[in-house]
């Protein structure tokens, strides 16, 4: 897979937004938290669908571009804003929609960009990021990886530095 340097500019707007969302108020964005932002959606991408389809790829999927069903949120939102009656209340069960193939083409090529990026690191480094992209819990990683606040904060940083890195050498 060897993306286009438009490709990598369309991944870094699409970056941006997504650290926008993640920073605090207040704070200023940088480069890491651009970095960060698309590493942590590339791996929950990644997870939620085994199969996924590629944007600007040929494809026999009968599997649409669409979004799934609508979001337990967006249920409950419509329910509680009197949208939906009581027969349509919200379930436990609702998934959350499936990510786009651009979506999941982002996601491999910075995927791509992390397997470069990884064995450069120990095990337990990869492991904790891997996990830190994913949502767990900082206490949990720590007691399974053994690492303290300020080096989980300093292998994130060097990491987003590096994925940035490799997205600039490309685009």
């Amino acid at each position: 897979m060897n993306p286009s340097p438009d490709f990598w500019g369309r991944v870094w707007r699409h970056g941006e937004e997504l650290a926008r969302d993640n920073v605090r108020h207040g704070a200023r964005m940088r480069d890491l938290d651009v970095g960060w932002a698309l590493l942590c959606e590339a791996f929950t991408t990644s997870a939620r669908w085994p199969s996924p389809p590629y944007q600007d790829y040929p494809t026999s999927s009968p599997v649409s571009d669409l979004p799934d069903d609508a979001t337990w949120r967006e249920i409950m939102a419509g329910y509680l804003s009197g949208d939906t009656s009581i027969d349509t209340a919200p379930d436990a069960e609702c998934k959350p929609p499936l990510p786009s193939a651009a979506a999941n083409t982002r996601a491999e090529a910075i995927l791509a960009l992390w397997r470069g990026i990884a064995p450069t690191m120990g095990a337990n480094r990869r492991r904790a990021i891997t996990a830190m992209a994913m949502g767990v819990r900082k206490s949990r990683i720590i007691a399974e990886t053994g690492m303290n606040h300020r080096a989980m904060r300093t292998l994130r940083e060097n990491t987003a530095r590096r994925v940035m890195d490799e997205i600039m050498k490309r685009a």
